[in-house]
This record gives C-alpha cells, structure tokens and sequence, in this order.
C-alpha cells in the first residue's frame, strides 16, 4: 500500500506516517515545514518520500498524490489565533488546499481520503457533543474546517471515499507545550510539570 500524508511532519501527521511505515506501507510526506518539523520525521525520514511544499500548490500536491492508494490530510493552518488574525491565508491553505488535495486524490484514482476536521466546527456548544451537533464556529479556523467537510461531502458524492475525523484537543509525543498551535491539555501539562 502506499498512501499520502500532507502534514506529515506535524504533531499528528508524523504520527501517521510513522505508524504507516512501521506497518511496511509506502509513504510519501507532503509538508511545508510550516509548522511542523523535519525532527518530528527524523525516526523514519530515510523510509519515506519527503515532499517538501504546500497544499496550496496545485502541481506540488499531484505530484505527491501519484501512486497513492490513501490520503491523510493533516496539513491545515492550525491556529485560531492567527486565522482570526489572518482569515484570507487560513481559507487559502485549509480550504483552497483541500480542494486541491481533493482534485489530485479524484484524479489520481486515490481509494479514500480521511480528512482532519476539528471540534472548532461546533463553536461553544455544550457537551457532550455528537456527530450530530450543529456546526456552528465562531473563528475563521472553525469556518474553513466546516468548509473542508463540505468539500469533503461534495468529493465523496463525485465517487471518492472521505472520511471527516474531528480531532478535540489531541495532545502527545512531539507536541511543543510552548507552541501556538498546542492544545490546552498539552498547556496544562506544561505548567503543572513546570510548577
């Protein structure tokens, strides 16, 4: 098998693509070090196909499809912070790079694509939260998320397999405590190891 992960050298992606090659899959890694990490792939850079560029980039992003049976779309702007700050970037990579990870998957004959969705989908809703919650996001981040399942809907009905997984505040190895882009749990580890 020989699947695609864009963003594979982020917190979760690297995850992914390690665990994939520990299974003897194929792996190419799409990633624009943007803010992932060439370290967070260092156990198994030498396994893999690093690609690096962006979601954006139409041509970067069939290039790394070619052959590939799966995609794992991890690569997204990831900080609510900075898409509220900048919301044209955040719709630019998460969504406009969504769609053209979906174009290249349709067109590449790709089996399924499993997309990372977020709980920011859901705004302030109260919990517990199902699948079934209005999606209803009050950053950018949230919007282009809601988008990317949307885009996903649309892909799936043109004959391609997606899968949305909405992650809510996934934290572990090869997260930075100190980074924007960390969770609150990964924060509250932080301060309580650091006093």
């Amino acid at each position: 098998m020989r699947a695609l992960v864009t963003g594979g050298a982020g917190f979760i992606g690297s995850h992914i693509a390690e665990r994939l090659v520990r299974k003897g899959w194929e792996i190419a890694v799409l990633d624009d070090l943007s803010s992932g990490s060439a370290g967070n792939m260092a156990a198994f850079l030498e396994s893999i196909e690093f690609i690096e560029g962006s979601i954006t980039d139409a041509k970067a992003v069939k290039k790394a499809v070619a052959g590939a049976d799966y995609v794992f779309h991890e690569a997204a702007l990831v900080s609510v912070v900075e898409s509220i700050s900048n919301p044209e970037k955040t719709h630019r990579i998460n969504a406009e790079g969504t769609k053209n990870v979906l174009d290249a998957s349709l067109n590449a004959g790709v089996k399924r694509v499993l997309f990372a969705s977020s709980a920011a989908i859901y705004g302030d809703a109260e919990p517990p939260i199902t699948e079934g919650f209005a999606m209803k996001p009050l950053s950018p981040y949230g919007e282009s998320k809601v988008e990317g399942e949307k885009l996903m809907k649309e892909f799936n009905r043109k004959g391609l397999e997606t899968v949305c997984l909405r992650y809510f505040n996934a934290y572990g190895p090869r997260q930075d405590p100190n980074s924007q882009y960390s969770g609150v749990i990964t924060r509250f580890i932080g301060k309580m190891l650091n006093g």
